[in-house]
């Protein structure tokens, strides 16, 4: 799943969801309007709203993974997250340390699209460290932004130093003729073992 996540929460004047439909739902436990609520003068109603948008993404992620399990047990569900949680829930409502916990997915790919290293070794440890038991997870890399192939080959070796699953990079078709050569002449040089899922 890709972008199973609000686009954006704040400034409110470009937040979302604030169809008839959410505030109404909304409005029936809680006796407000959401377009009126102001995080500043109003922060426990805004916590709130933001949990109650939370639980649509949340129960969208978990039907989608019932069914699944129901009717095609054999498909592998993962989503593309950002990379810490706190930040992810409050930005995006994308709270998937609980998808975690609770099983739905069997693998997760984190977007770290900088092209700061440090980060993304700080992202790639965080990742290994809120990882279940069995639930592979891989750090999402951004050449599309077109920095330098070294900076490229210094998060891979970030990513593999944190024993994550491994690295994904998005996205193929904006990898430049350097980057190329400098991933198949250094990391990728070993065919790859591909996963038995079974």
């Amino acid at each position: 799943m890709d972008y199973i996540r609000y686009p954006v929460s704040l400034p409110v004047e470009q937040g979302f969801c604030y169809c008839d439909f959410c505030r109404k739902q909304f409005s029936l436990d809680y006796p407000v309007d959401p377009l009126s609520i102001d995080p500043e003068s109003d922060p426990e109603i805004w916590k709130q709203w933001n949990r109650y948008r939370e639980e649509q993404i949340n129960a969208f992620v978990r039907s989608v993974h019932e069914l699944l399990k129901s009717r095609f047990p054999e498909i592998r569900l993962s989503a593309d997250v950002f990379p810490m949680v706190k930040e992810s829930r409050e930005t995006k409502m994308q709270n998937w340390g609980y998808w975690l916990k609770k099983g739905f997915l069997q693998e997760i790919f984190t977007m770290s699209y900088t092209p700061d290293v440090r980060t993304v070794k700080e992202e790639a440890i965080y990742l290994k460290n809120i990882l279940p038991e069995g639930i592979p997870g891989y750090v999402g890399l951004g050449p599309y932004q077109g920095f330098r192939p070294e900076i490229l080959l210094d998060e891979i070796q970030a990513a593999r130093q944190a024993n994550t699953g491994g690295v994904c990079l998005f996205e193929f078709g904006s990898l430049t003729s350097e980057q190329k050569t400098a991933l198949k002449q250094g990391p990728f040089r070993l065919k790859a073992k591909v996963p038995d899922w079974k």
